[in-house]
């Protein structure tokens, strides 16, 4: 992670905290039900916003991209900085990587997240599951909380 400092006119100085976004999707079949979840954490790994949406049925890619977008976009509506996206998924990965758009069904919300990777040179990195468990608990929490209901 990054801090940099700014020192405004009048002489006062903040601390920008960049901050990483830890995201997973969670589909139960492949198509199946399907949620994803993250968090957003600053470089002390302090949670500073998580999130855990049901998105219906889907496939693990889609889910995938999908969970990713919302987390970005969520990040930006709250005005918190993103340097580093960490998730389990190396297809989602390597989709990226070699600017290739692994379904059409995931179409729309792959191409919002280049957009952002993009414009804010924001580095993706995987994750091993393991060490992304806050991600993926909540991307199972949104998929329990449809098929309770």
């Amino acid at each position: 992670m990054q801090n940099s400092r700014w020192v405004l006119g009048d002489g006062k100085d903040i601390d920008i905290l960049r901050h990483s976004l830890n995201v997973d999707g969670a589909c139960k079949g492949n198509p199946g039900t399907c949620g994803g979840g993250g968090c957003i954490q600053d470089s002390n790994r302090d949670i500073h916003l998580g999130f855990a949406f049901f998105y219906g049925k889907g496939n693990s890619m889609t889910v995938e991209v999908h969970a990713l977008c919302d987390g970005l976009r969520l990040a930006e509506h709250h005005g918190i900085p993103i340097s580093t996206v960490n998730t389990d998924s190396l297809a989602l990965i390597h989709s990226f990587n070699s600017n290739m758009c692994p379904s059409w069904k995931c179409t729309w919300w792959w191409r919002i997240v280049g957009s952002f990777l993009g414009k804010n040179n924001i580095n993706l990195v995987h994750a091993f599951r393991e060490t992304n468990r806050v991600a993926d608990a909540l991307a199972s929490f949104a998929c329990r909380l449809w098929t309770k209901t």
